[in-house]
């Protein structure tokens, strides 16, 4: 079960290296949005639990927002090819392994 979070690892770090700062503000903006959106939720009503209650509004959006990481990486895995295209930072197709 913990192959695909090594495989999730290794192509965000692969994203690292070919897009740079646009794999890392394409991160942060979807960070932003999960948490942001998670906060919305909970102050709409969606019952989070009485443990992560205890948390806060904020505390217990972020717990969701850190339960959602793979998804936000997964995410920008796909996102960011687009992203640095339109940014014009497009580092071209990936270097082949030896």
């Amino acid at each position: 079960m913990m192959d695909w979070l090594a495989e999730l690892r290794g192509k965000w770090s692969g994203a690292i290296e070919r897009y740079g700062r646009a794999a890392i503000g394409t991160y942060v903006v979807i960070f932003a949005v999960t948490l942001i959106g998670s906060w919305l939720a909970i102050r709409a009503g969606v019952d989070v639990g009485t443990s992560v209650a205890e948390l806060g509004t904020l505390g217990a959006a972020y717990a969701a927002t850190k339960l959602m990481q793979p998804l936000r990486i997964a995410a920008t895995l796909v996102v960011t090819p687009i992203v640095a295209r339109v940014l014009g930072t497009d580092a071209g197709p990936p270097a082949a392994e030896p």
